[in-house]
């Protein structure tokens, strides 16, 4: 399970969200998350008609001709959208480093 959430890259997107947006990626954390929630709702069925209409490999190849031709298009399109938006790593204020005061 770990493994196939790994896989998902929900930490990638997250982390990528804070570096874009700061404390603003929480409105779209709420959406990703909403977004990947019906995913099972939607893509189990749909595997589960296309296993059964093509066979298991026509249904690998079904989903990954949707990567191709949806998931493709959006991954090259998303991340320029907000770099952007940006601000370069040198010019963020560094934040003081803790002092212990345990001796």
């Amino acid at each position: 399970m770990g493994l196939a959430m790994a896989g998902g890259l929900l930490e990638a997107a997250f982390s990528t969200l804070v570096e874009l947006y700061g404390r603003e990626a929480r409105r779209g954390m709420t959406g990703i998350t909403l977004i990947t929630g019906f995913t099972g709702t939607l893509c189990w069925p749909l595997t589960t008609l296309l296993e059964a209409q093509f066979g298991w490999r026509g249904a690998c190849f079904a989903w990954a001709a949707m990567h191709l031709l949806i998931a493709l298009p959006l991954n090259a399109w998303l991340p320029r959208a907000g770099l952007r938006r940006r601000r370069p790593l040198h010019k963020l204020p560094i934040p003081p480093r803790p002092t212990s005061h345990r001796r």
